[in-house]
């Protein structure tokens, strides 16, 4: 017999696979595509020269091999010797695999890697990588998982539709799809018509409320679904999306609360699951 219950279990391990199946491969950019600098050349003159002044990160080679990581911004003002004396060498804290997901990635302090598929260096990837499509399509999948978890949350109450859609930002264009579509369909729940702002402005009443106290998350649950409604509206903007350094790393911020926010809430159901059987 399908339930919701199973539904919501096929849904949660799709937005699994697809979180894990995003990975840093896909927004690396290839070894044979990269400017480098050698080894041995000037740090003045690396730092000086035109057709790398775009880049914060440059790789260092050692005639055609990669062998650590220039970062300007890490140099100090007046640096000399060579660039080997000033690079990060290969290793733990330089060095990611092709096909870590994206959702473990973001974690990370330092973002700006060297990429190995194998034994084989792939490529570079930075922080400024964060604004490529994948990231966005990771955006989407974390706040869509999140979503579906607001909902099944607010579903639990039991609360009626008259109560909650006083809460609800968009309660007339909610009630005009409802009219639009009821003539479609025999049951339709009015809850699916919500958006994001809307769960969570529901959300945030219910917790106002004591007698829906045990069916919530703690206050600070609630509290994070701001961080959680700004991301999907950032990356439904993609206008908006820029490498400046502040709003970059508002970004990645609010992946990893986002992230962070799907695998407590999911301990919390099933902690919760458990103490009622």
């Amino acid at each position: 017999m399908i339930t919701a219950e199973n539904i919501f279990d096929n849904f949660k391990l799709t937005m699994s696979g697809l979180e894990k199946g995003l990975q840093v491969i896909h927004i690396t950019t290839p070894a044979a595509q990269l400017l480098c600098c050698q080894h041995d050349e000037n740090i003045e003159t690396v730092l000086a020269r035109r057709d790398l002044k775009p880049f914060d990160q440059i790789p260092i080679k050692k005639q055609e091999t990669i062998i650590g990581l220039l970062k300007r911004r890490e140099c100090p003002e007046g640096a000399k010797g060579a660039a080997r004396e000033h690079m990060q060498p290969l290793g733990e804290k330089t060095l990611v695999s092709a096909d870590t997901p994206l959702v473990e990635f973001i974690q990370d302090d330092s973002l700006d890697r060297i990429v190995i598929d194998g034994t084989k260096i792939y490529g570079l990837v930075t922080r400024s990588d964060l604004l490529k499509l994948p990231v966005s399509l990771l955006g989407f999948a974390l706040t869509m998982h999140a979503e579906t978890l607001m909902l099944n949350i607010i579903r639990s109450t039991r609360i009626s539709d008259e109560i909650w859609l006083t809460w609800a930002p968009h309660k007339v264009e909610i009630l005009r799809h409802y009219k639009r579509l009821i003539s479609k369909r025999s049951e339709l729940d009015k809850l699916e018509l919500t958006y994001i702002t809307d769960k969570s402005e529901i959300l945030r009443n219910l917790a106002t409320l004591e007698e829906f106290a045990s069916y919530l998350p703690d206050k600070f649950f609630i509290d994070q679904l701001k961080d959680i409604t700004e991301l999907r509206n950032s990356i439904a903007h993609t206008g908006n999306t820029s490498d400046n350094d502040d709003i970059l790393q508002e970004l990645i911020d609010r992946l990893r609360i986002t992230h962070k926010w799907i695998e407590d809430i999911e301990q919390w159901r099933t902690a919760t699951a458990n103490t009622t059987r």
